[in-house]
């Protein structure tokens, strides 16, 4: 090969070489397995419901006697008690093991969303939550709401207790990796490839608190022929200055999962310790859907019309919160009439408690429900 050749063949290797340095390190080097965990690890972070339908069921454990009887305690003598309500929830659920079926419904941006949640044991009624254009609604069988959008999240406010569900399905959908990022632990690093196709990893993170971590543990299975792995264990751990304070622990069953695919079926089961189950999840559907088909189904479901989720419509009241000024509460007559009666809306919001005595009680103190069994055991970490 003559000088110029050998030349020419050099420059071609030189240009070559460069051009791999200068890919980003993922694009370089990833492998199958690290594209699949970054695909993984995606599923459990916020914007991962977004233009999709995620369908789920919880599974609640049984009330104890104990628990049960406490709570009498507490409410004997108090009829105006809110924790009535929550008795008769109990006591429903002692003898009825049955799950909440929830729907979720959420556009590309995010911007709108529907929720529709069902409660198979009976022990409270359907409830929806929409975020629509420029308001956001819930829904009973007895009566809707309807807000503006503040852009100010406050405890009781619809857009608040949609971001419990979105939680719930974002774990659903990771097979429990999404709780890392309730304690900010970084788990994008892939773990350890084990032998017969299993992997392994741990990650950590600071607390709010001098001397306070969070610790990460996940454990699962890769098989390289087909490229496609599942979560099988999940743990949580806060330690304080060396010393283990608690652990949660999320046991998965998950189809194996290919890089690109929805999960097809996961089940959690959300334990704070080993004899002691939160709750279980059992994700039913995850699919792509529209902004065509999110929009029209938070679209505000009409008085005595029809609503692509729940059908024919049986509310009769419409609590209008849409002035900042006042509150418009229109009820339907027996006689098929309607009347509307305005009152002043005050400078702050009361209590969640107060402020839905009547006919949407029932459905927040389901949704609160929910939100206390999955957030009981996270409280104490996310407060360190």
């Amino acid at each position: 090969m003559d000088s110029f050749h050998g030349n020419l063949v050099f420059m071609r290797g030189y240009a070559c070489a460069m051009a791999l340095l200068a890919l980003p390190l993922d694009e370089a080097s990833a492998s199958p397995f690290d594209d699949w965990w970054a695909s993984q690890v995606a599923l459990g972070e916020s914007g991962a419901v977004r233009a999709r339908l995620i369908e789920w069921e919880v599974r609640l454990p049984p009330p104890s006697p104990e628990e049960i009887r406490a709570l009498r305690q507490a409410v004997e003598g108090k009829p105006e008690h809110p924790g009535r309500a929550e008795l008769r929830v109990l006591e429903a659920r002692a003898t009825n093991a049955a799950g909440l079926h929830q729907r979720l419904w959420t556009s590309s941006d995010g911007l709108l969303q529907r929720l529709a949640r069902d409660d198979a044991s009976g022990a409270t009624t359907s409830y929806d939550l929409a975020l629509s254009s420029g308001e956001a609604w819930s829904l009973t069988t007895e009566g809707l709401t309807i807000r503006r959008l503040s852009g100010v999240v406050k405890a009781d406010d619809i857009g608040a207790m949609l971001t419990t569900f979105h939680d719930e399905a974002s774990l659903a959908l990771s097979g429990g990796l999404a709780r890392s990022a309730l304690f900010k632990v970084d788990v994008t690093r892939p773990p350890e490839i084990l032998a017969e196709s299993k992997w392994s990893g741990e990650w950590a993170g600071p607390g709010r608190k001098p001397g306070v971590e969070y610790r990460v543990r996940a454990q699962g299975t890769f098989d390289p022929s087909t490229q496609a792995g599942s979560v099988r264990k999940v743990e949580v751990a806060q330690w304080r200055d060396g010393q283990a304070q608690w652990t949660t622990t999320y046991e998965v069953e998950m189809a194996p999962r290919a890089r690109g695919q929805l999960p097809a079926t996961v089940r959690v089961v959300h334990r704070s310790a080993p004899d002691a189950i939160v709750r279980t999840l059992v994700l039913l559907k995850a699919e792509p859907v529209s902004d065509e088909v999110v929009q029209a189904l938070a679209a505000r479901p009409p008085l005595q019309g029809t609503d692509p989720v729940r059908g024919a419509l049986t509310y009769r009241s419409i609590s209008d919160e849409l002035s900042a000024a006042q509150r418009v509460t229109t009820t339907l007559l027996d006689d098929g009439t309607t009347h509307s009666s305005a009152m002043e809306m005050p400078g702050a919001r009361p209590s969640m408690w107060l402020r839905y005595i009547g006919w949407s009680i029932v459905a927040l103190i389901a949704a609160t429900l929910v939100a206390i069994k999955l957030r009981r055991n996270a409280a104490k970490g996310a407060s360190a």
